[in-house]
């Protein structure tokens, strides 16, 4: 099975960690920093399964394309920096995507947009892969969400609202 993962994702693998190198952006607003380390820029995360008024809004990921999603991530090393739409924009108040493949989105959220930019280490978003995969798919379906505390522009922790799903809408 061939999974299409956000083409940035490859790009960033693929650099190595020099000062010769800029950091990788893609139209999202998500821009990939590579490290030779692992990097954790956030505290542990909340789980929540959506609620039954959610859940039509909320379409289920693929569990076997969210665990492809996470054996990319294991090897790569970085960190995500996620720069939010502008507020008049239509996308202002939008999920924006982290990282994906074909039938399985991890997106967040800002609380409080004017905190951006917010910093998504690389072992962050394995461990919101893996917890989420490991205690809450229903068979062959995943969806789930809640709230990490990751880096702000100021250093500080600041909440973002995640989620797991088959699309970031």
């Amino acid at each position: 099975m061939h999974f299409l993962v956000v083409v940035l994702v490859h790009l960033a693998m693929a650099v190595t960690a020099s000062p010769g190198h800029p950091p990788l952006a893609n139209s999202t607003g998500v821009v990939w920093i590579p490290s030779t380390t692992d990097q954790s820029t956030c505290d542990p995360a909340t789980f929540v399964p959506p609620a039954p008024d959610e859940r039509p809004r909320l379409e289920p990921a693929d569990w076997r394309e969210c665990a492809a999603l996470h054996s990319q991530w294991v090897a790569a090393n970085g960190t995500l920096r996620v720069v939010v739409p502008h507020p008049v924009s239509c996308h202002a108040n939008a999920f924006v995507p982290l990282v994906q493949a074909r039938d399985c989105v991890l997106a967040v959220k800002p609380l409080d947009a004017a905190k951006a930019p917010f910093t998504v280490g690389d072992a962050d978003v394995a461990t919101l892969l893996y917890t989420s995969l490991l205690q809450f798919s229903s068979g062959t379906l995943l969806a789930v969400g809640g709230v990490v505390n990751c880096e702000d522009a100021s250093g500080e922790r600041a909440a973002l609202s995640w989620r797991i799903a088959k699309t970031a809408r």
